[in-house]
């Protein structure tokens, strides 16, 4: 017997405690324009011909210059030297070298003296003199391979709930690396729900000037007072829903450093109690707000590609039971909102209970049936805030005793792998028994640059149950798309490898050679928690960014199944 699960798992191009003071600042440390380190061919060019050149450097974090050299490029070396001295100082480089080899460059000992200039694209050139044989020689100079390289990278700090100094709402924080936010060119912080654009900060010109150390932060005020623009830091942009419905599912950082420079991050890790801010109003005649999701963010005509998601109700109001039918559209019930129906004021006590209705065209128990959307479950709470942010469920909302307003959000997902939007992860069990699941998924990278290694690139971990009578674990992959541009897409093949510790191959890693088409199993042979039902296992997924992929928010979905 197989059991499947599908679901679309989603990027997560992933900040600072939350804190009183809004721009965090650290002090300041010596920028560097450009970083030499690294291998070089460079042509010595003496009397119009070119001499090619090994060369190594190594550039410490105040600039100076180790390094060493051989002639001809590739070896076996005729002659070779090392670095003395040297230095990096903006675009500007240079060094002097002493000859260890051969006999004629070392006796007399034969010193080499190079200054140049880095180009934009990190090329560079100059001019040379020595003193061979006590005479003296000199020439230009130029890499013919290998680039210098701009320093500075950006990453997630903190994304948090905030409700201090006037702001009930959102903050996030972003730190740099070799580099410092002294005189920063620009500094833009989006806050998102799914692909909606909530609030957009920019930074004003105190920042690069007040803040020129490593860390900053930037609030997004949703229910309080803050003025932005008497803090003087950031102006703020919202957009047409920000934040008062909708929860932010993440926040995108884009720096431009003062050396030119753009780095990029994200946050997807809310924490906090987004609760904590929103109104909560209690009613003696109840009323459940049922609303449709789409991989993890409200669904638009646009995402849900207008169709129409049947639904079904029970309920029993003062003392009378009934049952009726009734869709998720873009035509709302009792509301202006598209997919979004309100039930009319029940009295208290009434006891209600809906669900969606799986198997037409719109709709599926799993991605594999063919649907454009497939059901993962539902999250229900008091609030809209709280059932956003409470755990997917497969089990039928259901309310005994209505004595307040609840909220159910039918938690869909897109199966074209083209959606829009990104969001939370779930997983759809459709065997009998209900063993096989995704417990949960822990993102352990999920921004990356496009150098094609493992090493470097996304990171997840699937924390898994499989029934215990079945050993072998497989997956499968769609190729990532990517968000804003269906056509900019990473394939599956041999970009995808999946290893876990509890399998009998000592955590080697299995590639996979195809899209959508399940890998080599892994046998699983131990058990994280013997004590819980079924085998407790974690699944490790590594993806490799393929060189030249375009920039952005990338989304796949994937299958589990497993065999005896």
């Amino acid at each position: 017997m197989k059991k499947y699960i599908a679901n679309a798992l989603m990027l997560s191009l992933l900040i600072l405690p939350l804190a009183a003071s809004l721009p965090a600042v650290a002090s300041a440390t010596t920028t560097l324009n450009w970083n030499v380190t690294g291998s070089y061919v460079v042509a010595l060019n003496y009397q119009g011909a070119n001499y090619p050149h090994d060369m190594v450097l190594a550039q410490d974090d105040m600039g100076a210059l180790t390094g060493n050299g051989g002639s001809p490029a590739g070896g076996p070396y005729a002659y070779t030297w090392v670095i003395t001295s040297g230095s990096v100082t903006g675009d500007t480089i240079s060094f002097s070298a002493d000859y260890t080899s051969s006999t004629d460059a070392v006796v007399p000992q034969t010193t080499m003296l190079a200054s140049g200039t880095i180009a934009t694209d990190g090329s560079m050139s100059g001019t040379w003199s020595d003193n061979y044989q006590g005479g003296a020689r000199s020439g230009t100079w130029s890499t013919t391979s290998g680039n210098a390289v701009l320093p500075g990278t950006l990453s997630a700090q903190d994304f948090g709930v905030m409700t201090q100094s006037g702001v009930a709402g959102y903050t996030a924080g972003f730190g740099l690396a070799s580099a410092t936010f002294a005189g920063a060119q620009s500094v833009v912080m989006q806050l998102y729900s799914g692909s909606t654009l909530l609030q957009t900060n920019t930074a004003t010109a105190k920042v690069g000037v007040d803040i020129t150390g490593t860390d900053i932060s930037s609030p997004f005020d949703v229910f309080g007072t803050f003025d932005y623009a008497a803090d003087g830091y950031w102006t703020n942009v919202r957009g047409t829903e920000y934040g008062q419905t909708l929860i932010p599912t993440k926040v995108v950082a884009t720096v431009t450093l003062a050396n030119g420079k753009v780095v990029t991050a994200e946050n997807t890790n809310l924490t906090g109690d987004p609760t904590t801010i929103f109104p909560v109003v209690g009613t003696s005649t109840p009323t459940v707000t049922i609303e449709n999701y789409i991989n993890g963010a409200q669904a638009t005509a646009s995402s849900a590609q207008g169709l129409a998601f049947p639904m079904t109700e029970s309920y029993t109001i003062a003392g009378v039971a009934g049952v009726s039918a009734y869709t998720l559209s873009p035509t709302g019930i009792n509301s202006t909102n598209a997919y979004e129906a309100i039930t009319s004021p029940l009295d208290a006590s009434s006891s209600y209970t809906t669900n969606e209705i799986t198997g037409g065209s719109a709709v599926g128990a799993v991605c594999a049936s063919g649907t454009p959307f497939a059901l993962t479950g539902y999250s229900t709470g008091a609030t809209l805030a709280a059932a956003a942010s409470s755990s997917v469920s497969t089990t039928t909302p259901s309310f005994a005793s209505l004595s307040g307003n609840e909220f159910v959000i039918v938690q869909n997902v897109a199966c074209n792998g083209n959606s829009s939007s990104t969001g939370g992860i779930g997983g759809i069990v459709v065997s009998s028994n209900g063993i096989l699941h995704v417990d949960s998924i822990t993102t352990t990278k999920s921004t990356s640059t496009a150098d094609g290694a493992f090493a470097d690139g996304w990171q997840y971990i699937f924390h898994i149950t499989t029934p215990t009578s079945e050993s072998k674990l497989s997956m499968s992959f769609a190729d990532w798309i990517n968000t804003a541009n269906a056509s900019s897409v990473i394939p599956v093949a041999n970009d995808i490898e999946i290893a876990s510790p509890q399998a009998n191959n000592a955590g080697a890693e299995i590639l996979l050679t195809a899209a959508n088409s399940y890998s080599a199993p892994l046998t699983m042979v131990s058990d994280l928690d013997p004590t819980t039902s079924g085998r407790q296992v974690d699944v490790t997924v590594n993806v490799a960014i393929p060189v030249g992929t375009a920039t952005g928010a990338y989304t796949t979905s994937y299958g589990l199944q497993t065999n005896p």
